[in-house]
């Protein structure tokens, strides 16, 4: 059971990555109810007199309330995804938020639900902020650590295709060959076919292993079971790297490139560093799942709300500028839009009427 387990993660990345995140899961879980367990001791202390006192019942509710929340901010931060786990105040930043945030519920919930009953106190509400921030992010980092080092040990590798074949390339596949905090497995080199054929001429690069050329991309792939692929070429340029995005978008394989080649889009990329070497992990903008159906929920939702209001609006403005000027209520004047063609724009009248063809202003 155990050898077909790890024989799928070694197969499947995406098995990986769900594993990763489970395990994840459950020490948040463990660590926020430890974490709020742990503030009620240090307010109360363990006597049995306040342990079964009713008022226990709130930090029970609001205990469970809290461990939802940070949950759900943790998983919307990206916070149980593998891809988005390297080293870096990033990730910790990301946990202080969603802990300051799921404290500040906490205390707006209690005031409006149960204010006239009972109040928590704000000295719990202050040990569970700390205890829960710190316990989080030692937590995690431990858990990381023995999750790559449970890889290692089961040769989970991750397979790494570099793209792009220069001495940048080889000090890369170099450096990740040296036994670090993951198992790398640097399968060869891939670059465009005219880069290839002068390589060859030229006699190049002789001792590395060049697996083929961009157009080949989606066999290689499949075909040595690539996760990860790191661009290190300057002859791939800014649409060739979203082509890139758009060919492997199916395949679940990173794409990173070295930061000295060009600068990229900021919303596309995340720098991070890996034994020593900056790298950055570009990616290709796209809203999928829960996050869609978000944005579809609130781009509806308030455009109906503000579409409400002004529709309402829009009577009263049209009534006081016929009241405070003679003319009409809207002004109309060509502009240019899209593709230079003339379009009539309306808008209601600010100034009074036939003030643009006055000469003297």
């Amino acid at each position: 059971m155990s050898s077909s387990f790890t024989g799928s993660m070694r197969n499947n990345y995406k098995k990986r990555e769900v594993f990763f995140g489970i395990i994840l899961l459950l020490n948040d879980i463990f660590f926020l109810c430890l974490s709020f367990f742990l503030s009620f001791v240090f307010r109360f202390g363990i006597n049995p007199a306040n342990i079964f006192r009713g008022n226990i019942k709130y930090y029970f509710y609001y205990s469970i309330i809290g461990l939802l929340i940070t949950i759900v901010l943790l998983y919307f931060r990206k916070l149980y995804n593998y891809k988005n786990l390297y080293h870096g105040m990033g990730k910790n930043e990301s946990i202080i938020i969603s802990v300051i945030i799921t404290i500040f519920l906490i205390i707006v919930f209690n005031y409006y639900f149960h204010r006239d009953i009972y109040q928590l106190s704000r000295i719990w509400i202050m040990y569970s902020t700390v205890v829960s921030i710190i316990l989080l992010m030692i937590s995690r980092a431990v858990i990381r650590r023995l999750i790559l080092w449970f890889f290692r040990k089961k040769e989970i590798n991750i397979n790494i295709l570099i793209m792009g074949i220069n001495e940048e390339g080889k000090r890369i596949a170099s450096t990740f060959r040296k036994k670090g905090a993951e198992a790398i497995n640097v399968i060869g080199f891939l670059d465009k076919k005219y880069q290839i054929e002068r390589i060859k001429k030229s006699n190049e690069f002789k001792d590395i292993n060049i697996l083929g050329d961009l157009d080949n991309l989606e066999i290689i792939i499949k075909e040595f079971n690539i996760n990860r692929i790191i661009i290190s070429s300057h002859n791939i340029k800014y649409f060739d790297i979203l082509n890139i995005l758009d060919r492997v978008g199916d395949l679940n394989v990173e794409v990173q490139m070295s930061p000295s080649l060009f600068e990229f889009s900021v919303s596309r990329m995340k720098i991070f560093e890996y034994m020593g070497i900056p790298l950055i992990q570009i990616q290709k903008i796209t809203i999928r799942g829960i996050d869609r159906f978000l944005k579809f929920l609130i781009d509806y939702s308030l455009g109906i709300i503000l579409f409400t209001i002004f529709i309402l609006l829009y009577p009263v403005l049209a009534v006081l500028i016929k009241i405070d000027s003679r003319g009409p209520v809207l002004y109309s004047q060509e502009r240019y839009g899209r593709d230079f063609k003339k379009i009539r724009v309306y808008k209601f009248r600010t100034m009074r009427a036939d003030a643009d063809k006055e000469k003297n202003i």
